[in-house]
């Protein structure tokens, strides 16, 4: 059940921030950094998750809710897959963008990895 939690906040998150707030980026067109990005991410997790509280498990307290890993944004062709692989200062490109982040909820952790294809050309 605690591991479902966990699962669940970070399927939220990921959904509800990291999603949202790369469209956005992407829509205006604006320069952030992988970096700054994942700041921001871990922000969310570790002080903020309040916000999304009608979207997370009745029973789920927030407190409880901490980061495991800092979430890891890559993009422009510059990949690892590593599990220690960090953000850069790159800016963010719109291309390919992977995104992983990690939750923890008491001590049980959930990691969750997305793929984000930005106008990709059409294979047939």
């Amino acid at each position: 059940k605690l591991i479902a939690m966990a699962a669940k906040t970070s399927s939220v998150v990921m959904k509800e921030q990291v999603m949202n707030k790369i469209l956005s980026v992407i829509d205006e067109g604006r320069k952030v950094s992988h970096s700054k990005l994942s700041e921001d991410i871990e922000a969310v997790v570790t002080g903020q998750l309040k916000k999304f509280k009608t979207k997370l498990p009745p029973t789920l307290d927030t407190e409880l809710v901490d980061i495991c890993y800092p979430p890891i944004i890559q993009s422009g062709g510059n990949y690892s897959l590593k599990p220690s692989a960090l953000s850069t200062d790159d800016p963010l490109h719109f291309g390919i963008i992977l995104c992983s982040l990690g939750v923890r909820y008491k001590s049980y952790c959930s990691n969750i990895a997305r793929t984000f294809l930005i106008d990709p050309s059409k294979v047939i």
